[in-house]
């Protein structure tokens, strides 16, 4: 997942990547040029109550 600036997803993009993640699928997200804040936000829709940390 990459982009430019501020990204919103739909209610069923949000389901729709929950389930994928929840049974094995992988994200790859490169921030480019301030994606990160956004994407962010928007990653806290799919799993609210949890926080982004670097891999074990």
């Amino acid at each position: 997942m990459t982009g430019h600036g501020n990204i919103a997803l739909t209610d069923k993009e949000i389901l729709n990547l929950k389930l994928y993640l929840e049974n094995g699928g992988f994200l790859y997200v490169d921030d480019d040029y301030g994606f990160d804040k956004g994407f962010r936000r928007e990653f806290k829709k799919v799993f609210p109550g949890e926080e982004l940390r670097e891999p074990i």
